[in-house]
């Protein structure tokens, strides 16, 4: 197992990782029908004239081949979650990517 070396880069992957495991149990009661509760519902914020809109995301962008999708072409990835340029690899939302060459290295 490859573990992140600096601290403050653990400390970041463990609240990730808590993160994430809230958001699948979180859909997990939505697709069983149980979630969320009134309790949840009534302690959560408040956000009055709201519209739905984009933000960006950390990503990588690249010629990508072999994705599950198809195509060769140059494409972006969802947001990326864990990034190991050293170990030639990253962690987008949905999949592992392994890394090529730089754009910047050429």
């Amino acid at each position: 197992m490859i573990a992140p070396r600096n601290p403050a880069m653990a400390t970041a992957l463990r609240s990730e990782i808590a993160s994430l495991e809230r958001l699948v149990a979180d859909l997990k009661a939505i697709l069983d029908g149980t979630g969320p509760s009134d309790a949840t519902l009534k302690s959560a914020p408040l956000i009055d004239d709201y519209t739905r809109t984009t933000r960006k995301v950390s990503c990588l962008s690249g010629l990508i081949s072999g994705h599950p999708l198809g195509s060769t072409d140059l494409g972006r990835t969802s947001e990326l979650i864990f990034f190991s340029p050293r170990q030639g690899w990253a962690r987008t939302r949905s999949r592992f990517y392994r890394l090529g060459g730089r754009l910047d290295e050429g």
